[in-house]
């Protein structure tokens, strides 16, 4: 994904895991976040519930191939309730990325 993003002109900041993310997000600004919805240390979904518990409107595209605990459509109905821009699913097509990326910034 980072090199999807990065060829179509887009700066992009990696994170090791959604603890890191959660941290980042409070000491810069970004326009939008991709994040993985099983991730250790702290969830995708942790972290778009992070983001809004700050007021923070910064649109959250998650992806997922699937994972513990939950299915795909649990995830899909969680990030719909904390208001995720989009839930893709893995394996995540190019131009499918960039649709969410473009459809979310604008």
């Amino acid at each position: 994904m980072t090199l999807v993003l990065e060829s179509a002109g887009h700066d992009v900041v990696c994170c090791a895991d959604g603890e890191q993310a959660i941290q980042l997000s409070t000491a810069e600004h970004f326009d939008l976040a991709v994040v993985d919805i099983w991730m250790p240390r702290r969830s995708g979904l942790d972290v778009l519930k992070a983001l809004r518990s700050r007021d923070d409107k910064i649109p959250v595209i998650l992806a997922s191939g699937g994972g513990p605990g939950a299915s795909l459509e649990q995830a899909t109905a969680l990030a719909d309730l904390y208001g995720a821009a989009a839930v893709l699913y893995k394996p995540v097509e190019d131009e499918e990325l960039l649709a969410a990326v473009r459809n979310a910034l604008a």
